[in-house]
């Protein structure tokens, strides 16, 4: 539920702090125009949709993992992550079971070196693990 986080005010200044922002636009240039503005951040759209992200440059799924498993002392081969969007590539990379989801974008599933049967919508992640850690 994203409702406390809804900001329609321009003309008043946020008083948030945030890690992140997500627009939605019909004019992705003008985005990345924005986005090109502020070197330390990064922006990406999200797929099939007019929705983009902007945040911090170093602030991604992929550092957020890793970081975890240094402190947790996980190796990244014991790590299994799941994902379908372009969010996701740098965390399936690092993780030694970087699984994407059957629907997720062509270059998701690229960059994994599993990809589920099923769907988000059916259970897909849950079916994974059950068939490949549960039943064995």
């Amino acid at each position: 539920d994203y409702a406390h986080g809804i900001y329609y005010d321009y003309s008043e200044p946020l008083h948030k702090a945030s890690y992140k922002m997500t627009v939605t636009t019909t004019n992705p240039k003008a985005f990345y125009d924005i986005v090109s503005r502020y070197p330390e951040c990064r922006g990406f759209g999200f797929a099939m949709e007019d929705w983009f992200c902007i945040c911090p440059k170093d602030i991604t799924k992929g550092a957020a993992v890793k970081k975890a498993a240094e402190y947790l002392g996980i190796p990244a081969a014991e790590i299994a992550a799941f994902g379908d969007d372009v969010s996701d590539l740098e965390m399936l990379r690092y993780s030694g079971y970087g699984v994407a989801m059957i629907n997720g974008l062509p270059e998701v599933k690229a960059a994994g070196n599993h990809i589920t049967k099923f769907d988000n919508d059916h259970n897909g992640v849950a079916r994974f693990i059950e068939e490949m850690f549960l039943s064995h």
